[in-house]
C-alpha cells in the first residue's frame, strides 16, 4: 500500500456480498489505500461477539497495494481483531469504517448489532471508528447523489477531525430515493423496549419454533433529542457512543463496608 496515502479499514456484519459494504468501498477508495476484512456470511445482531471455540478461516478475495479484500468466517468483532492484529500488518489504519448496514442501527438497536461490535473494536484497538447504516433492508442498496455526497463528507470529515479517544460514531441515513434527506443532526440514542418479540410457529413436521419479531416502543417518541425522532422526519443521524460503559453515578456501598 502506498503510505502516501491514508489506509481505512472497512467491515460490516451483512457480509461482502452485500452492496452496502461495496459501495462504501468504492467511496473511501477515493480518499485512501481501502483495506476490508469483514464476515463470510451475514453476522447480524452479534454485536461484540468473538469465536473462541474454533479456529477463524480466512479468504483472500483482492490483494493489491490499493485494495485489499479478505472474508472471515466469524463475526464482525473478530474481523477487526484478526485485520488489526494479523492481516492489515505494517500501517495503523487512520479510521475504520464498520457499514454501510442494511437498515438502522438507531437508538438501543446499537446495542445489538455487529455494525457497531466491529467500530467499537476498532475504538478499542485505538482507530478512530464510525458505522453507517442505512434505512433499506433489502439486498439491494441505492444511493442517490445526496447521500453519496454525505458518505463523502463523512469520510473526509473522519480522517481530518477523527472521534475523541474512545468514542466511536453511530451514524444513520434515510433513503434518498424518492424524498430528500434533510440534513444531518446529532442526538442521542433512543430508549425504548420491544414487544411481541417473537412469534410462535409450528413447522410442518409439528416442532414448535419460535421467530424473532417484535414491536419497538421508545420511551419516549416526542423526545427531539433522539435519533429515531429525528430519522422519521428525514434527518440523518450522528450518535457519538463511548466505549467506557461505566455509568457517571454514585452509589452508597456504607453497608458493604
Amino acid at each position: 500500500m502506498d503510505n502516501t496515502r491514508p489506509l481505512i479499514l472497512i467491515s460490516n456484519d451483512d457480509g461482502y456480498d452485500y452492496e452496502g459494504i461495496q459501495e462504501l468501498i468504492k467511496i473511501a477508495q477515493t480518499f485512501a489505500d481501502v483495506a476490508v476484512v469483514c464476515p463470510h456470511r451475514h453476522q447480524s445482531g452479534k454485536s461484540g461477539a468473538i469465536t473462541i471455540t474454533r479456529p477463524l478461516k480466512t479468504n483472500v478475495i483482492s490483494n493489491t497495494p490499493q485494495l485489499t479484500i479478505i472474508t472471515v468466517d466469524g463475526t464482525p468483532a473478530d474481523c477487526v481483531k484478526l485485520a488489526l492484529d494479523k492481516l492489515v500488518t505494517g500501517r495503523q489504519p487512520d479510521l475504520m469504517l464498520s457499514g454501510i448496514n442494511h437498515g438502522y442501527n438507531a437508538g438501543i438497536y446499537s446495542n445489538y448489532s455487529g455494525t457497531m461490535g466491529a467500530a467499537r473494536e476498532a475504538v478499542v484497538h485505538g482507530v478512530p471508528a464510525i458505522a453507517i447504516s442505512h434505512e433499506n433492508l433489502q439486498r439491494e442498496l441505492h444511493l442517490g447523489p445526496q447521500l453519496r455526497q454525505l458518505i463523502e463528507k463523512i469520510i473526509r470529515w473522519g480522517l481530518e477531525s477523527p472521534p475523541p479517544k474512545g468514542v466511536c460514531l453511530n451514524i444513520n441515513l434515510p433513503s434518498d430515493a424518492e424524498q430528500p434527506v434533510q440534513g444531518i443532526r446529532q442526538t442521542v440514542s433512543t430508549i425504548g423496549r420491544w414487544t411481541r418479540e417473537y412469534e410462535h410457529r409450528v413447522s410442518p413436521f409439528g416442532e414448535d419454533y419460535y421467530w424473532l419479531v417484535g414491536e419497538f416502543h421508545p420511551d419516549n417518541p416526542d423526545d427531539d433529542r433522539t435519533d429515531i425522532y429525528w430519522l422519521k422526519r428525514r434527518w440523518a443521524t450522528i450518535t457519538p457512543l463511548r466505549i467506557d460503559p461505566t455509568a457517571d453515578v454514585t452509589l452508597d456501598i456504607n453497608t458493604l463496608q
